[in-house]
């Protein structure tokens, strides 16, 4: 058997076709897997492209826009956007600039005189502290409503006491109406020029006596003050009491 084997010669087989084809193959996986890495890159680049603009484009898009009220804008702001204007609540608002405000003179209002049980029905503690007055003690006091478009629109309030032994003089205005009337004697109380706490107030010296006016609110409702007093004392504890 050895013989016979040692006489054969190793049949000679060519594979540097099937290496080179291997290697081939190799190199195929290699690119594909390269080219595989490279669109997953580009992919998420783009993605993140995507989501920056996304955030981006529509800030920029606002900035082209005119201002409110801009003649190559939209439309204008409304006039509470575009100026301020004071609370109904605030000492001293008058509402004077409004042009829906309807004004009036006392002297043409058709006025009369209200009683205490009529203005406590109908307004209830909204006008408290001034029906109040009536049960005060030394005290005289006389309520007057008058009236635009057959419409309640203001409460006058005349107080007549002594404080400390000497005489105050009081005239409290309250609107009724909202804001919707303005008496025209009233413009004096606007601006005052000087602020204590809630309310306005302005002091001159006159004949002898103090005469302050005061501007405030009450409940929601605009109220003015004129005092007039020889006791300097008496305009500061009036305020105390209604503020």
């Amino acid at each position: 058997m050895n013989a016979y084997i040692g006489g054969a010669e190793e049949a000679h087989v060519d594979l540097s076709a099937a290496e080179d084809a291997l290697g081939e193959r190799s190199r195929r996986r290699r690119a594909r897997r390269r080219g595989l890495i490279a669109l997953v890159s580009a992919c998420a680049s783009l993605l993140l492209i995507a989501i920056v603009l996304i955030g981006i484009l529509p800030s920029l898009g606002g900035s082209g826009r005119a201002p409110a009220g801009d003649s190559a804008g939209s439309e204008a702001a409304p006039p509470s956007a575009q100026e301020p204007s004071g609370g109904e609540g605030e000492a001293g608002d008058t509402g004077e600039s409004d042009p829906k405000v309807i004004r009036f003179a006392l002297g043409d209002a058709l006025q009369r005189a209200a009683g205490l049980n009529e203005l406590t029905e109908t307004y209830g503690k909204k006008l408290e502290k001034l029906t109040d007055f009536s049960f005060a003690s030394g005290v005289s006091v006389d309520y007057t409503l008058y009236y635009v478009e057959e419409e309640a629109a203001l409460l006058k309030t005349d107080l007549l006491y002594s404080q400390d032994g000497r005489r105050v003089s009081v005239s409290l205005y309250t609107d009724l109406s909202g804001g919707r009337y303005r008496a025209e004697e009233l413009d004096k109380f606007d601006a005052l020029p000087d602020k204590m706490g809630r309310y306005t107030y302005e002091k001159t010296f006159v004949n002898g006596e103090y005469v302050c006016l005061g501007a405030f609110s009450y409940l929601g409702q605009a109220c003015c003050a004129e005092v007039q007093s020889s006791n300097e004392s008496a305009f500061w504890d009036l305020m105390e009491y209604l503020t």
